[in-house]
């Protein structure tokens, strides 16, 4: 598992392979969310980890991006 900090954000990244498929999710959680608070997921399938990481950390950062907050 993975953890990047991004505009205060929290993404953990998880990734698992499965009969030649990697699949990547992303879970992105902000400090003030409370406890129990479900965190916004993305995920991506690919053939390789790399592959398939690169999209949930493009959904990820621009869905961060979007909120009022960070425009």
């Amino acid at each position: 598992m993975d953890v990047e900090l991004y505009k205060g954000y929290r993404i953990e990244y998880q990734v698992r392979e499965m009969s030649g498929i990697v699949r990547a999710t992303a879970n992105v959680t902000e400090p003030s969310m409370p406890v129990g608070h479900p965190p916004q997921r993305f995920s991506a399938e690919a053939r390789d980890q790399a592959d398939a990481r690169r999209p949930t950390r493009t959904q990820a950062t621009h869905w961060i991006d979007s909120l009022p907050r960070n425009r």
